[in-house]
């Protein structure tokens, strides 16, 4: 629904919206993303005790 939304007023997502991250916000995420996740650990405990 909110896809369709979106579709009827393509004009509301714009590129260079104000809350844009930068370089070093957008890495500190995805960092923050990947190793703060216990499902990483979780999962490769598990792949190398399978091994």
């Amino acid at each position: 629904m909110m896809a369709f939304r979106r579709a009827l007023h393509p004009g509301a997502m714009q590129a260079g919206s104000p809350q844009a991250l930068g370089l070093k916000a957008a890495v500190a995420t995805c960092l923050a993303f990947t190793f703060l996740n216990p499902h990483v650990y979780l999962d490769t405990v598990v792949l190398l005790r399978s091994l």
